[in-house]
C-alpha cells in the first residue's frame, strides 16, 4: 500500500511539471514569429487543449493521491489497535498463568 501511495506522489509531480511546461510552451508560442497566424493559432489550440488535459489528469492524480494516503493511513492505525489489543490480551493471559500457578 506504501508503495502505491508513493507511486501517486510521483505521478502528480510529473503531471505538475507537465502542465507548467505545456503553459510555458504556450506562452513561448505566442511570441514566436515566422509562422502564419492561422498556424500559429491551430497550434495554440491543440496545446491549450493538451494543457486541459493535462490539467484533468492531474486533478484526477491529485484525488487520488489523497485516497491512497486515506488508506495507508487507516491501515496503519488499524494495525496500531491490533498491537495494543494483541498486548492487552497477552498481558491478560500472562497474568491469568501466573496467577494460576500461584
Amino acid at each position: 500500500m506504501h508503495e502505491a501511495a508513493r507511486h501517486a506522489i510521483h505521478i502528480t509531480e510529473v503531471l505538475t511539471v507537465s502542465v507548467q511546461t505545456a503553459e510555458t510552451m504556450l506562452q513561448n508560442l505566442a511570441r514566436v514569429s515566422g509562422y502564419s497566424r492561422n498556424t500559429r493559432g491551430e497550434s495554440q489550440h491543440h496545446l491549450t487543449f493538451q494543457i486541459q488535459m493535462l490539467r484533468n489528469l492531474l486533478l484526477r492524480s491529485q484525488s487520488n493521491k489523497e485516497r491512497l494516503q486515506n488508506e495507508v493511513a487507516q491501515v496503519r492505525a488499524v494495525s496500531k489497535q491490533r498491537i495494543v489489543v494483541n498486548s492487552e490480551l497477552s498481558s491478560t493471559v500472562n497474568c491469568r498463568v501466573s496467577n494460576s500457578q500461584h
